[in-house]
């Protein structure tokens, strides 16, 4: 369900940014640079989602500068979304990193 998510949320972004394109086709080739970006080959997907992005939406005539848009907002958009995670998650890990450990764990 969250690749689905992915593909409407990025579909949205790129209808937001201008393509003239329908949903639907959109949505169908977005699979694929989903795909793409989930391989260990960048840090984050920057850069393979970009090139995915702006070589299967060009098949449908949406302009370069319209697919690497989309895709740019759609990381910043995931980094904002994390970020809170991240924050409590590292709040949380130095919390426990100061504690100290029980009489039943000490030698």
């Amino acid at each position: 369900m969250s690749v689905v998510n992915l593909m409407i949320s990025t579909t949205l972004f790129v209808l937001a940014f201008g393509a003239t394109a329908s949903a639907l086709q959109i949505f169908v080739l977005l699979a694929p640079v989903i795909a793409i970006s989930t391989l260990p080959i960048s840090f984050g997907a920057w850069g393979t989602r970009e090139v995915a992005m702006v070589a299967t939406l060009g098949t449908i005539d949406i302009p370069a500068e319209t697919a690497i848009l989309a895709s740019v907002w759609f990381g910043l958009a995931g980094i904002l979304i994390s970020a809170p995670g991240a924050f409590s998650h590292l709040a949380l890990g130095q919390a426990q990193d100061g504690a100290l450990p029980s009489e039943a764990t000490r030698p």
